[in-house]
């Protein structure tokens, strides 16, 4: 089995009666769906059987705990997902720009007004993380490499913030250093929200190397991860 290719489920001998899907006791057993590298996947608070995974060949959901996945949209790859704990029918993608689903997946829509052009050949960036506030559902936090471009190669590190569900992004980056002279740059690769103190936030990052000789680039780890706190968040929890 090809790594990141499935996902895996696993039961751990606790006393768990019916674990869901095919999952092993003590030991992982892969459960699909059949979409290729998944990259997400959010599971219902209200309703554990529900699931939501980003997947290559798009966003698939699983409502028998895995044991089955239908595809909901097969024009969003790679998706990072993110789902509202309160109202877990909310759900966000990010995929070429962030979009938005109210109703389970059914039907989605953009939700990326500030945000850089995900698409465009005149401005490229890609998405590298997606976080929602557990406490305050309607922030977000999206990490993405917008700053600059050359010879194939991203540079800058951002972040960017949403307090109205995704209706409207800004940019907040202060304190974060994406590029360096020799043109490394960082990407972020994951946040954490604390639960009991949101105004306090951490962006994992690790440098990444672009080889920019014949218009090659080569991303790879290049740097410990660090962590970073929102700017607000200085000084207090």
């Amino acid at each position: 089995m090809k790594i990141g290719a499935l996902i895996a489920s696993l039961a751990l001998g606790v006393g768990l009666a019916a674990p869901p899907a095919a999952a092993g006791t003590d030991r992982w057993t892969t459960d699909g769906p059949q979409g290729g590298a998944t990259v997400s996947i959010v599971i219902d608070p209200s309703d554990p059987s529900t699931l939501y995974a980003g997947a290559f060949g798009g966003i698939f959901k699983s409502t028998d705990g895995g044991r089955t996945w239908d595809v909901l949209n097969d024009h969003l790859p790679h998706a990072l997902l993110a789902m509202d704990p309160l109202h877990p029918r909310t759900i966000y993608a990010a995929s070429g720009g962030v979009w938005m689903s109210t109703d389970g997946g059914a039907t989605w829509r953009a939700a990326d007004t500030g945000l850089p052009s995900f698409t465009s050949d005149f401005t490229p960036a890609y998405v590298t993380a997606l976080a929602i506030d557990p406490r305050r559902p309607d922030t977000l936090y999206l990490g993405a490499k917008s700053s600059g471009f050359s010879s194939d190669c991203y540079f800058g590190l951002d972040v960017y913030r949403s307090t109205d569900g995704g209706a409207h992004w800004a940019k907040s980056s202060t304190g974060m250093d994406g590029a360096t002279e020799d043109g490394d740059g960082q990407e972020i690769s994951s946040f954490a929200v604390d639960p009991t103190h949101s105004a306090r936030v951490y962006a994992a990052s690790a440098g990444t190397s672009c080889d920019t000789g014949a218009g090659s680039s080569r991303p790879r780890i290049a740097a410990s991860p660090g962590a970073a706190r929102t700017p607000g968040s200085a000084g207090g929890p």
